[in-house]
């Protein structure tokens, strides 16, 4: 796959959160609450408990201070992306032992393909393998931060 085919996620709303939890569930819950504020979810209680339980499974945690949890349900209403900061950093079990400091949630309809939402989970775990990257999304405002995130220069 050829990154500059893979669909922008620009027409996705985005929240920027200071990550006020150190529990990855309690991060997860507050996450999806913001996106829910945002009219993206409904039940966010719901996907929060069904994104623990994936976090549970098969961690989310990339390694170098980073987490991409995702979900396509039909909890979601919309397309939407939060990003959380830590500047603490949160015990995420990463395969590196690091410190998450950075966590982007990747949320899509249930009726978005799953191609498509792959895709875009894709395309966010491109950009946060830089560490340019990574270090302007800790600062970032949500422009800055979705132009980080399609994988355009800053």
């Amino acid at each position: 796959m050829v990154i500059a085919d893979v669909p922008s996620i620009s027409s996705a709303p985005l929240d920027i959160l200071e990550l006020k939890h150190r529990r990855r569930d309690s991060i997860l819950a507050q996450m999806t609450a913001a996106a829910s504020s945002s009219g993206a979810v409904r039940h966010a209680e719901v996907l929060a408990a069904a994104l623990a339980r994936s976090e549970r499974a098969a961690g989310s945690a990339l390694g170098k201070g980073v987490a991409l949890p995702q979900a396509r349900s039909i909890a979601v209403v919309r397309p939407h992306v939060v990003l959380g900061r830590s500047t603490r950093g949160v015990d995420w079990n990463a395969p590196d032992g690091a410190p998450v400091h950075l966590v982007v949630l990747v949320l899509s309809p249930a009726a978005m393909s799953p191609a498509r939402h792959l895709e875009r989970v894709a395309r966010a775990a491109h950009a946060l393998r830089s560490q340019r990257n990574r270090q302007k999304l800790a600062e970032a405002d949500a422009p800055a931060a979705r132009t980080i995130l399609e994988g355009q220069p800053a």
